[in-house]
């Protein structure tokens, strides 16, 4: 949860952090309610509510409830690169989690929106990283809920694996046990 907390902190959240490792209930609550006091400070004292929203969109999702018509609506609402470029990534990173399908057409148009505002090391981290996750099956059916880590290790393993089979059947070698 530190990580979508520093969405509330002025110049505090960056594109390439990992905003979608799974909350509890309780935790999503708490992300919702902290948003809402976002929202009501955003107001009075005139700044951009846009990450409170993107904090009420994560807390939602973690709840269980379609943000599908939230983050349409947030669509319209980001104003800046860097609002419409967090969007993106950090709905993908959601739908990633549960390995819902669009979760990679997500991340790679947010890491388009994203690059020009990237240190060096945060580009080269966040392409190794969505290269890895490309790796991962999605469906329409959404998974158990995963971090970053679990997701990372589950796609090496694929991408391993895969690797394997490639060279294996290039020797001419079969990896059943049948023929």
């Amino acid at each position: 949860m530190q990580a979508a907390e520093n969405l509330t902190i002025p110049g505090q959240h960056k594109v390439a952090d990992w905003y979608g490792d799974p909350l509890s209930p309780e935790q999503a609550g708490r992300l919702l309610s902290l948003s809402r006091v976002k929202l009501r400070m955003a107001y009075v004292e005139s700044h951009s509510c846009f990450s409170a929203h993107l904090l009420a969109l994560i807390g939602r999702f973690w709840q269980g409830r379609d943000i599908r018509p939230d983050y349409l609506s947030l669509v319209a609402a980001a104003e800046t690169d860097t609002d419409h470029a967090l969007l993106k990534l950090v709905y993908g990173q959601l739908l990633m989690s549960r390995k819902l399908k669009g979760a990679n057409c997500h991340l790679s148009s947010g890491f388009y929106l994203a690059a020009p505002l990237l240190l060096p090391r945060d580009y080269f981290r966040m392409v190794k990283r969505h290269d890895l996750l490309c790796y991962l099956p999605l469906s329409d059916e959404p998974s158990e809920p995963g971090d970053l880590r679990t997701l990372l290790s589950e796609a090496a393993v694929i991408r391993r694996l895969r690797s394997r089979r490639i060279f294996n059947d290039d020797a001419g070698m079969r990896l059943d046990t049948i023929g």
